[in-house]
């Protein structure tokens, strides 16, 4: 595997200013994933941990919202991460928070979203926002122009947990998957194609 490339990114009001193609990635022929820029949090209102994070993160604590749009194109049996968020980067097992991937036919979410999908082409719209810094947070999420269902959470690791996610990924993200009556605990890239 190669080393990752690093693409100039627009700066942004939360200081980043790149982002990097991961995964040993051949630029002109994929797969596609990329790391997102990084911030830095020095306070948490939501009593999270301070210090980097991946962008993920950084807009849903700063703002106590996101909205993550993905469109793509899954191929027949395509599965694996959308968007995720993760304390090591690949190829570490790590904590990981997986916000959008597919496995087995359905598109699975935060929230506890199981939605079936079919192959060609979808866009995805993830959101989450606190009502408050001690919650509750909620999550929905959009497949194809139509809200599939919202629910909510008394606590969410996207606003706070006990340390930092320093990393965010579009296309790939380490994941618990149900195999059978095994778990497999695995980098998950989505044999996708991104837009």
């Amino acid at each position: 595997m190669s080393s990752p490339t690093t693409i100039t990114y627009l700066p942004t009001a939360l200081g980043a200013s790149k982002t990097t193609l991961l995964l040993g990635n051949v630029a002109s022929s994929g797969p596609y994933a990329w790391q997102l820029p990084q911030c830095t949090i020095t306070s948490n209102p939501y009593g999270g941990a301070t210090g980097t994070y991946g962008l993920l993160n950084c807009i849903a604590i700063q703002n106590g919202a996101i909205s993550a749009v993905v469109w793509f194109y899954l191929p027949p049996g395509g599965q694996g991460g959308l968007l995720g968020t993760t304390t090591a980067q690949y190829p570490n097992p790590a904590t990981t928070l997986p916000i959008l991937y597919v496995y087995n036919g359905y598109l699975r979410g935060l929230g506890g979203f199981s939605i079936s999908i079919s192959p060609g082409w979808h866009i995805a719209v993830f959101e989450s926002w606190a009502s408050s810094t001690s919650g509750p947070f909620y999550f929905s999420i959009y497949l194809d122009g139509q809200l599939k269902g919202t629910t909510s959470a008394s606590s969410s690791a996207l606003y706070s947990y006990s340390s930092t996610f320093p990393y965010s990924d579009i296309g790939a993200t380490y994941n618990f998957l149900p195999s059978g009556a095994m778990v497999l605990l695995q980098w998950c890239y989505c044999s996708c194609c991104f837009v």
